[in-house]
């Protein structure tokens, strides 16, 4: 079959897909370019003279060496030619191309020849270096945000201590200098309690043991006796959560309801918060406070700061959902679903 048959074959497929075909001749190595891949090979008369040599000059340095030792190969292999490499012109500008062929006509010594295609894919190759840079953006964009989250974590963590714990030890040490030793002890008793109270508090901000003694549903509401206040009731219902599940999931869920918990006593100012999560085919978590609200506008990409970048970061690992409705004066509900099972 000679290359001009191939081509009339071929002509739908290179119309619609920027390809050429392409035909070495093994005796006289010489090499052939329909027009197409002239084009696509910037194969101008003073650059290629239908030889295999001047067809390998026409690719990007780069890719010389490994595009002949391809060839080379195949040709002394009897095998399919299947790569991918650029052609450059004279000013630099390169094109993106992939080459196809395989050996045809082997039971006539005088003419084994290797035909094939030749696909312009610069666009393709592009769109794939976008891709990558988009990828390794987001990748960026999560580490910065994990980070982010994790020395807010230690920020948090240290305000605590200080504030608590290091506060109340100083008072300890006040008492324990006074003159009167046993009325100094007994305060000192009593702040102790306090110390191992807020001790115990922090830990189980930090890592709940009792979520994978007792389940999330427990968990939950000792949260929420913790955290209340004279000042803001906190209070919840969680439904489908009948015995401990999955550690990993449930932390998740604990987490991002600690965290949503611990954005509405900082910003809201509300004196009721309510905690719902139910489980069904997806698992649904409602935090609702009465606060002051804001004027919340949908936006396409989900929100950051106030603690929402740590959720942001759980809700992919689900392919979860957040969604915030608020108003000033009535105040706010967030609404996070999550898909599971």
């Amino acid at each position: 079959m000679q290359l001009t048959e191939i081509s009339e074959r071929l002509q739908l497929a290179m119309d619609t897909s920027a390809a050429g075909t392409w035909e070495l001749h093994l005796p006289s190595m010489h090499f052939y370019l329909d027009s197409h891949n002239h084009d696509i090979c910037f194969a101008g008369p003073d650059r290629f003279d239908n030889t295999y040599s001047s067809f390998i000059a026409l690719i990007h340095p780069d890719d010389h060496f490994m595009v002949d030792q391809h060839f080379r190969t195949a040709i002394n292999a009897k095998t399919d030619i299947d790569i991918s490499c650029r052609f450059v012109n004279a000013t630099g500008q390169a094109h993106f191309a992939h080459i196809r062929g395989r050996l045809v006509d082997t039971s006539v010594p005088a003419s084994p020849r290797f035909i094939g295609i030749i696909w312009d894919i610069t666009e393709k190759k592009l769109l794939e270096e976008k891709a990558e840079e988009l990828r390794i953006d987001r990748q960026r964009e999560i580490t910065a945000a994990a980070l982010h989250a994790e020395e807010n974590e230690r920020k948090r963590i240290s305000e605590m201590l200080h504030d608590s714990v290091s506060q109340l030890l100083y008072g300890i040490k006040l008492q324990l200098s006074e003159k009167d030793y046993a009325e100094a002890i007994a305060k000192a008793n009593k702040l102790l309690d306090t110390v191992i109270q807020e001790t115990r508090n922090i830990s189980f901000q930090l890592a709940p043991s009792m979520l994978a003694d007792f389940g999330l549903a427990a968990t939950v509401n000792e949260l929420c006796r913790r955290l209340s206040t004279p000042h803001v009731q906190i209070d919840a219902n969680v439904s489908g959560f009948s015995a401990p599940g999955e550690l990993f999931l449930e932390e998740t869920i604990f987490r991002i309801i600690q965290e949503l918990v611990n954005n509405c006593m900082k910003h809201s100012g509300a004196s009721h918060i309510h905690i719902s999560v139910k489980k069904n085919k997806l698992i649904e978590i409602l935090v609702t406070d009465n606060g002051k609200g804001f004027k919340y506008e949908k936006l396409d990409k989900p929100p950051k700061g106030a603690g929402l970048i740590s959720i942001r970061n759980r809700l992919a690992l689900y392919n979860g959902k957040l969604d915030i409705s608020s108003a000033p004066g009535k105040g706010t509900t967030v609404r996070v679903q999550l898909a599971v099972g």
